[in-house]
């Protein structure tokens, strides 16, 4: 849904992405890419593992294998995301004090750091202006 550059976490994902695995008894793969730093004050270097074949198990009902399936993969997925030892850009979600609510994003790259804000707030201005436009 959306694409986090440089994130080093693994994000929660369902099991419904495992439905054709299991109704064709085929295996998975899992690609994690990690950020190793090679030289400071430059970008990180990617490295990409490749981890499987993940087989469902034939003993278990349809959505067990599912479940079962899923908890391997993104198992596999958080063990190799620890391979990342920089972060190039740090994602912290920080709620507002009110209603609203922001997204903070920051650049770690030398000893300064940058960062950049988005709010809900200017967004949904956007979106507003948008609908006063089409309305007239």
């Amino acid at each position: 849904a959306h694409l986090w550059p440089y994130y080093t976490m693994i994000r929660k994902f369902d099991d419904s992405s495992f439905r054709y695995p299991v109704k064709y008894n085929k295996p998975v793969f899992t690609f994690t890419t990690t950020y190793q730093l090679k030289n400071p004050g430059k970008k990180p270097r990617v490295v990409v593992y490749i981890d499987g074949p993940f087989y469902p198990d034939e003993t278990l009902p349809i959505k067990e294998r599912r479940k079962r399936l899923c908890a391997l993969a993104y198992n596999k997925l958080c063990e190799r995301s620890l391979n990342s030892n920089y972060e190039y850009v740090k994602y912290v979600y920080k709620p507002k004090n009110d209603t609203k609510e922001s997204k903070t994003v920051s650049v770690s790259d030398a000893p300064v750091k940058k960062q950049a804000t988005k709010t809900n707030e200017k967004i949904s201005t956007i979106e507003d202006t948008n609908d006063i436009r089409r309305s007239k």
